[in-house]
Formats: structure tokens, sequence, C-alpha cells
């Protein structure tokens, strides 16, 4: 978990320090280093919900003097050869269509005819190529607010709440990175201005799902995944 948006020195501080881990009954909560340069303190909880779900919370502390604006960026890293899904499904803001709906963030090194992006109707699938070394980075509004990466029959889902207020890289609640050897599954929640010793906070969903042969196709994710996933709800 970094705070967002993205700069350097102060979101690329090493998490290589020893870290305290409490434990109560199943949950864990695992505290970072208070972070003195960049004001923060990073706070992680893991809590088992059943059905192969667990709820991660990620939580930011301004240990400052001062206000800080950043917003709570939860990275997943995923292993090779899978796709990462990102739903990007129409929602009218007005009856005759004049407003837009959707958006979608490229970074200056993400080449629009990249042969790992797939644009469908409803869906942005991202594919993880180890013989691409070159970076690739999308960000989208994901609507609904869910992500989700597949590799060898199992997905890997994450659902959060959507809320209301700026978000940090044009207005992203999802990215998605990639490389030769990875895949990051990133979420992010709302810019805030944090006040010292208050704490913001992003919650996901984690589930794993056993879909079988999934295809970077919208009518595949909603005749095998989203059923699953609606079940989990």
């Amino acid at each position: 978990m970094w705070s967002s948006p993205e700069a350097k020195p102060r979101s690329y501080s090493m998490d290589n320090q020893p870290v305290q881990i409490t434990v109560n009954g199943e949950n864990v909560e695992i505290h970072g280093r208070p972070e003195h340069a960049n004001s923060t303190q990073k706070i992680i909880s893991v809590k088992p919900l059943g059905k192969n779900e667990v709820c991660v919370t990620h939580s930011i502390r301004n240990i400052g003097r001062w206000p800080i604006k950043f917003a709570c960026w939860a990275l997943s890293i995923m292993r090779k050869n899978g796709f990462a899904i990102i739903p990007l499904q129409p929602s009218k803001v007005d009856e005759e269509g004049l407003l837009p709906d959707r958006r979608v963030t490229f970074w200056p090194y993400s080449q629009l005819s990249d042969p790992r992006l797939k644009l469908t109707d409803g869906y942005i699938f991202v594919r993880q190529d180890p013989k691409m070394p070159n970076p690739f980075k999308i960000g989208a509004m994901a609507n609904p607010s869910w992500t989700a990466y597949w590799v060898d029959g199992i997905a890997f889902v994450k659902r959060f709440t959507q809320e209301q207020g700026e978000y940090p890289d044009f207005g992203c609640n999802v990215e998605t990175y990639t490389n030769s050897e990875i895949l990051e599954l990133e979420t992010l929640g709302a810019l805030k201005t944090v006040e010292p010793g208050e704490t913001i906070r992003h919650t996901e969903i984690w589930s794993l799902l056993n879909v079988g042969d999934l295809a970077p196709e919208s009518q595949s994710v909603k005749e095998k995944l989203e059923p699953l996933m609606q079940g989990q709800a």
C-alpha cells in the first residue's frame, strides 16, 4: 500500500523495515514503521469473511504537524501469463446522452497500439506477457467498482466501495501496470485532506473464484465470472 498520487520520493519510500503484527483471533493487523519524512504511517488489516473471501483494509495516518492531501493506493502483484479485467459499463448521466459517462487514463510510456490492451463493450482487458519488457499502464473509473485478474482457471477479484469526491490520476479508482515480470492490480480511494492525527481508509474484499477457462471477451466475463461474483456478494 502506498499513498497516491504517485510522486518521487514520497510514494517510493522503502518498505524494508520490520513491522509490528498483531493477531486477534483470525484477524491480523500489520503496522508499518512511521515514515517521518512523509509524515505518514500505514496499517493493513486482514479479516476472513468465509467463502474464499477476506476483507483487507488499508489505512494511512497523518503523523505530522500539517494537513496532507492524499489517497490510499492498494497494489496487488500478480503472476505471469494472465490478464486483468476492469469493468467499464455505461452509466447514463443525462437522458439525451449528451454528456460523457466513462473515463480512461494513459501514462506517457503507454502505447495505445499495445497488443496487451483490449477494449471491448463494457470491459478493459490488459494481458501480462513475459515476452514484452516495455511497461504499460492504464487507469479508469471502474463501473461497477471491482477489478480482477485471471490466470490458470482462477480469478482473483477485488471489490471496493465507490466514494464521493475527487480521485487521483484524472479520476481513476482502478489502475493496472504490467511489464515482462508482473502485473499490478491497483485500486484507489478518493483524495482527501487529512489533518494531523487523522486516518483515511480504503477497504477491499478479496475473492478467489474457480472460473475455469475464461477469455478476454465481454461475453465470457458475463457468462462465467460475473455469476460466480454474484454468489459471493
